[in-house]
């Protein structure tokens, strides 16, 4: 699977390793506010790819080693996570919902552990109300953000939130984000930060 998911990933143009010399996705990125983006893919076996993240949420949250210790799930959903990935079982498009954000230009190449995070959306009872915080456990590995939700998104079916979700059907939307206006980016400037080295956002930096 993780063979198939890296070569699918870079077919698409997923991560930075699908780029050969290319600095930014260029004309596959629709800038639609500032530096904020969209992409969509078709034809793609998103429910495959949902599998990989689920793949590596299972191993995360079954892991022992510290750097995985913020990946906790209740040993119900482990074990759902085993037997989807064994192949016994297929879990609704509710369960461990993912969501993908591309950095849209090339950064600093690193590695990061996964962590526990907050997704915001906006609020779907008021226009104007205050966007609505979703816990999520967040997976980076060379310019590609999984955000996996531990729950449906309150207010949010499923089904309304379509191809922003992995699996819905074969296409998917993903939104973009310059990696100088990511919170990528400052993350990995506070861990250089307490390790000693130095990295500094650009001026204007705005984490996304």
């Amino acid at each position: 699977m993780d063979s198939w998911a890296i070569s699918e990933l870079r077919k698409h143009r997923l991560v930075w390793s699908g780029w050969r010399s290319d600095q930014q996705l260029g004309e596959l990125n629709t800038i639609f506010f500032k530096s904020l983006g969209i992409r969509s893919i078709e034809n793609m076996d998103t429910k495959r790819l949902r599998l990989f993240f689920h793949s590596l949420l299972w191993r995360a949250a079954a892991s022992d080693r510290d750097e995985f210790s913020e990946i906790t799930v209740s040993p119900e959903d482990l074990a759902v996570l085993r037997d989807e990935i064994l192949g016994s079982l297929e879990s609704p498009l509710s369960f461990f919902p993912v969501q993908l954000t591309q950095l849209s230009t090339k950064g600093v190449v690193h590695n990061h552990a996964p962590i526990r995070d907050v997704k915001y959306l906006p609020n779907p009872y008021m226009s104007n109300g205050s966007p609505v915080a979703l816990p999520t456990f967040r997976f980076y590995f060379d310019g590609l953000i999984a955000h996996i939700h531990c729950a449906t998104p309150l207010g949010y079916g499923c089904e309304a939130l379509g191809d922003l979700l992995l699996g819905s059907s074969t296409s998917v939307v993903i939104s973009t984000i310059p990696f100088e206006d990511s919170a990528q980016a400052l993350n990995l400037s506070k861990v250089l930060s307490e390790s000693g080295a130095r990295f500094a956002p650009p001026d204007g930096f705005v984490a996304r």
